[in-house]
């Protein structure tokens, strides 16, 4: 119905009518039926009662601004010729709640009303809120949901530096204490990288090979790390499972394998040369933060480990180019494919001509699920959202050396963990960003620890 749209879509609409040069009859037709869609609905739900007043103080204001369409709004009784007192609802339904009246007031807050509308009709609709909220120096961007989100952090904020109480549920009591070793920045650079550079080394692979002038490569067991990064952090690298509802019986579960995320947005990694500041400096970042975790006795050469960067970086433009897009994956029912973990490792592993390529699919889901008590076999139907994925991630995996597979998914581990490390190691994930994004001043510290709890 009409009254579904917000009433910003009537605004506009009237708003382009009121400011044509010349007017033609099927726009005045136009304003004829709005006009008689609002009599005929004036019985419709709080939405129109709530926001029309305002919306006619808008248009009002269009009119009283614009000299040259006075003469029009006269000779057109359609044209404006409502107010306050005549307008087509009941007034006993008018939401006058403190609500109600709170969000006309920002509405009309926001406006700017030294404007002409028919000049600037984006200054004039949002240039209160923009003359009142400055970005930040720490963004590139400052929203309404920014203005709730700095509200909502101060909240959690008290929460996490507070006293722990006996009648806390554990889950805070955790986060209290994780937040409080997070912001403990004396003891952090106390002991530098060690807790660090430790977490790499659990995860089965020798450490970060980046940093080392020499690697193993049989020291990778794919499923192993894919496994080791997915339930430790959750992580969303070259393929990511989960539980999630079925799509079809809402009634039950179901595992949920999908592709993965780059680091970089992909837009950015599909077409590099549109972007070469942000791509260099993502190098650099990467850069930056592997000679920090190299041991002096370790250390590799220089030269190798800027090749060792190209690479990795080269691999993620790959891995993104076998990415679905965010635009096509809104047909649900295109993500429904159900299928036998059984079938699943059959048909990725048609992709695969080496062992090394291969991923085992009951091993690593059942890798996720230890501890839990649940033991899952290749009988096992999951949902694939994206099946062909899969298959060519395997034939990128077999092209690829395993050394760049190794450092492309411990860098997801090292950059989210960044920002809880050493100070200098976060200053290089903020030079990066202020390139990104336009941000020239870093996150408090107790914002970022907040934030990764």
């Amino acid at each position: 119905m009409f009254f579904t749209f917000p009433f910003g879509l009537l605004c506009l609409t009237l708003f382009v009518s009121q400011c044509e040069a010349k007017v033609e009859s099927n726009q005045r037709d136009q304003l004829k039926h709005i006009f008689e869609s609002l009599e005929n609905n004036k019985h419709n739900d709080h939405l129109i009662n709530s926001w029309f007043p305002i919306g006619i103080k808008i248009m009002n204001k269009i009119g009283e601004m614009s000299k040259k369409d006075q003469d029009y709004k006269r000779k057109n009784k359609y044209r404006f010729d409502y107010n306050v007192d005549k307008l087509p609802f009941k007034q006993d339904n008018v939401c006058r709640t403190k609500e109600c009246y709170e969000a006309g007031l920002l509405v009309q807050s926001n406006l700017n009303e030294s404007v002409n509308p028919c000049d600037d009709f984006y200054e004039f609709s949002c240039g209160g809120w923009i003359a009142k909220h400055q970005i930040p120096n720490t963004s590139s961007q400052f929203s309404q949901f920014d203005l709730v989100g700095k509200t909502l952090q101060k909240q959690l904020k008290e929460i996490l530096e507070s006293d722990a109480e006996v009648t806390d549920p554990l889950p805070v009591k955790a986060a209290q204490v994780a937040y409080k070793a997070c912001i403990d920045e004396e003891t952090i650079e106390q002991q530098g990288i060690e807790p660090l550079t430790s977490v790499l080394n659990s995860l089965g692979t020798g450490g970060w090979p980046i940093t080392q002038q020499s690697w193993d490569p049989s020291q990778l067991d794919m499923t192993e790390l894919f496994v080791q990064v997915t339930r430790r952090w959750n992580i969303h690298h070259l393929v990511y499972v989960s539980v999630q509802e079925d799509r079809v019986n809402s009634t039950r579960n179901i595992i949920t394998i999908d592709q993965g995320s780059p680091i970089l947005p992909r837009s950015m990694l599909i077409d590099p040369d549109s972007y070469p500041d942000q791509i260099e400096a993502y190098s650099e970042w990467i850069l930056g933060t592997a000679l920090a975790l190299s041991a002096d006795s370790n250390r590799p050469d220089p030269s190798a480990l800027k090749i060792d960067v190209h690479d990795m970086i080269k691999f993620e433009m790959k891995f993104a180019n076998l990415t679905t897009p965010s635009e096509m994956r809104r047909d649900h029912s295109r993500l429904q494919n159900l299928i036998s973990l059984a079938h699943l490792t059959e048909w990725t592993n048609s992709a695969a001509s080496t062992e090394r390529s291969k991923i085992n699919w009951v091993a690593l889901v059942n890798g996720l699920f230890n501890g839990t008590g649940m033991s899952i076999d290749e009988t096992e139907i999951v949902n694939v959202e994206e099946f062909d994925y899969l298959f060519r991630l395997v034939r990128l995996i077999e092209e690829t050396p395993p050394k760049v597979i190794a450092n492309y998914v411990i860098w997801h581990v090292v950059q989210a963990l960044a920002y809880e490390s050493t100070n200098h190691l976060r200053q290089l994930t903020y030079d990066f960003q202020f390139v990104y994004m336009g941000s020239n001043v870093s996150e408090p510290r107790w914002q970022d620890c907040e934030f990764h709890q």
